[in-house]
């Protein structure tokens, strides 16, 4: 508890914060114990307590008690959060020492004094303490929330982590999947295309109106060759196979079904579709209504049906000399004799 006869020397006197008295050394006075700030300075008269009960107070071991100024008594109040029991309690000792303090101004005995003053130190003492307990289980109790906090944090991170994990993993397997299936499709696809190498399809050649397929297949068979021979190929035409697509139609105006022709070689098969742009004169026999393309793959199909739109929009927006070339659209070459 400090004393205006402990205060240190200033410059200036500080003054009463009740009734603006100057605190001098002889001032019975007292300065708050927490900010022990000059301006806390309260003289005994305006805090009510007694000259004689001062006197004892100042002078005994008074270690325990402490006077506390307007605001850091607020700030005090404010970090203590105790229960009803507790507010009870302190209420209580509040009271005894109210009454202790009543009965010291009326009585004279120093015994008595001394007795009922060591009460008053041990009730304040007491709580003096239930406040630092409280202050202390306010601070634990923010610690234990704002770790309960980071804890909850941590579990949402986890949460999140295991989602991004789960999802990285699912795109990779679904990339792998991807991958295979395209390997595969292009696996099949190379296949495909080799059983074809040797293969022609050829439109517009007349089919035998036999019901004997023997028949039809030799009558096949000299058709195409026949053809081939007018086409004068530099390879010989080593035919392992035809056959008529579809199922036959019976009826007068029925067209042709298209006939798939197999090669031995796959040279005689481009011979003979470098040859055959040559039909389109050859209107003798009718050979002019034939036509004969490579045995191509549905995908080949659906990628030359798009070459071919492509081909036809650029031509009428005015361009002109492109063919097709394998799987590009190309200016046609002009030769020039000189």
């Amino acid at each position: 508890m400090q004393s205006a006869s402990s205060r240190k020397k200033s410059g200036t006197l500080p003054m009463c914060t009740g009734c603006s008295t100057f605190i001098v050394d002889d001032t019975r006075a007292l300065m708050c114990d927490k900010c022990q700030s000059e301006d806390t300075w309260t003289c005994v008269t305006c805090l009510n307590v007694p000259v004689h009960v001062y006197d004892v107070l100042v002078t005994a071991d008074c270690s325990s008690l402490i006077h506390l100024c307007d605001k850091c008594d607020s700030s005090v109040s404010r970090t203590s959060t105790s229960t009803s029991e507790e507010k009870d309690k302190i209420t209580e000792t509040l009271k005894e020492m109210s009454n202790s303090l009543t009965y010291l101004v009326s009585q004279d005995s120093s015994d008595d004094l001394k007795q009922m003053l060591q009460t008053v130190m041990d009730k304040f003492a007491c709580l003096e303490q239930t406040i630092r307990d409280k202050a202390d289980a306010s601070a634990v109790m923010q610690l234990e929330k704002r770790l309960q906090g980071l804890e909850d944090q941590m579990k949402v991170n986890a949460t999140i982590m295991q989602k991004l994990e789960a999802g990285e993993a699912q795109h990779s397997t679904s990339v792998i999947e991807t991958i295979q299936s395209k390997l595969q499709e292009d696996g099949s696809e190379r296949d495909e295309q080799l059983k074809r190498k040797n293969n022609v399809i050829v439109f517009g050649l007349e089919e035998s109106s036999s019901n004997d397929a023997s028949v039809r297949i030799v009558d096949d068979l000299d058709k195409i060759q026949s053809v081939a021979s007018q086409l004068q190929m530099q390879h010989d035409c080593d035919i392992t196979k035809v056959v008529r697509l579809g199922k036959k139609q019976e009826g007068e105006d029925v067209n042709p079904r298209p006939m798939l022709v197999t090669f031995q070689s796959e040279e005689a098969k481009i011979d003979l579709l470098k040859k055959a742009k040559n039909l389109r004169s050859m209107k003798e026999g009718g050979l002019n209504k034939i036509f004969i393309a490579p045995d191509m793959t549905p995908k080949q199909r659906e990628a030359r049906k798009k070459l071919v739109a492509e081909l036809k929009d650029r031509q009428s927006q005015g361009e002109t000399g492109l063919i097709i070339v394998g799987s590009r659209i190309v200016k046609k070459m002009f030769s020039q004799n000189v």
